[in-house]
């Protein structure tokens, strides 16, 4: 942060709030599980450490916390040696978040329309129009329904160097955890008709999209009928052409100017990026599960 000539820290303070002490120990537990060296002195333990949540989403905090869950769990799978201690954090932390957490997840779903699940923290929900009725306009609802959906999986999932996918940790009780997850991937995973050279109904049959008008109400049930996607290359200059066509009467967006618009989300701190990668960790590791309820290359 700069003022005047200077730089200096906000509140003149080094922030070390929970989510960055989140942080700190995922990067701890990952040293000693890895067996780096000696890195306990790079830590000065005079430090000042503040309790407050400077970054201030609770999900954002939990995802960071389930990552050193998810680093435990793997480990144990694997049967490797770690320090005594650590049973104890992976017992209070599995049982913390595979209870309590889901529990709290739980009790703050929001359904849209179409009952897909979404999550929002604190962007918007207290916005009012014109006459001063409160109109909520969830600005950060993708990147926290994001966060939900990477917390969750590294909560419930541990990765299987065999089969490189993500298994669930006591898969056969877990249905409402997935279903959780399904339902909120489905709210993140936006649909758009991106120009395709492939058509082809869930039974192998193709088609022309040509034949089909579609109004936007209908589109939420029909891509979960059909598959459409790019097989090969297409040239550059007919996908330039592409992109100026409908597909099933609608047009493919081709800017984008920022989530902070009318019925719209807005990315956290500001950020496309973080919102945009954060999203994208959910997506493909929810793709890397052993058993998903969604085909992902369906919804492209």
């Amino acid at each position: 942060m700069q003022a005047s000539s200077h730089i200096h820290l906000p509140f003149n303070v080094n922030i070390i709030d929970i989510t960055v002490t989140a942080n700190v120990l995922y990067g701890i537990t990952s040293a000693v599980l890895n067996q780096i060296g000696d890195f306990q002195s790079d830590f000065d333990q005079d430090m000042q450490v503040l309790t407050q949540v400077y970054y201030p989403s609770h999900y954002n905090f939990l995802w960071y916390v389930s990552r050193t869950l998810f680093l435990l769990e793997q480990a144990r799978q694997n049967k490797q040696l770690q320090p005594v201690a650590f049973d104890l954090v992976y017992n209070k932390l599995s049982n913390t978040f595979r209870s309590y957490v889901y529990l709290y997840i739980q009790n703050h779903i929001n359904k849209d329309s179409d009952s897909r699940y979404y999550f929002e923290e604190f962007l918007g929900t207290n916005d009012t129009d014109t006459f001063g009725k409160r109109t909520p306009t969830g600005e950060d609802r993708i990147f926290s329904t994001a966060l939900v959906v990477n917390c969750l999986i590294a909560s419930f999932t541990y990765f299987n160097a065999t089969t490189n996918q993500l298994h669930w940790v006591l898969a056969s009780s877990l249905t409402d955890v997935k279903l959780l997850i399904d339902k909120s991937v489905q709210c993140v995973n936006g649909i758009h008709w991106y120009p395709a050279n492939i058509y082809q109904f869930l039974n192998g049959t193709n088609f022309n999209p040509k034949d089909y008008h579609l109004q936007l109400d209908d589109i939420a049930s029909t891509i979960d009928n059909v598959i459409c996607g790019v097989q090969s290359l297409i040239d550059e200059q007919e996908y330039t052409q592409m992109l100026k066509q409908l597909h099933f009467n609608v047009s493919t967006p081709t800017t984008f100017n920022g989530y902070n618009q009318p019925d719209a989300v807005f990315p956290f701190w500001l950020s496309q990026p973080y919102t945009y990668s954060t999203t994208l960790l959910a997506l493909s590791q929810y793709n890397n599960l052993i058993s998903t309820n969604i085909d992902l290359e369906q919804l492209v």
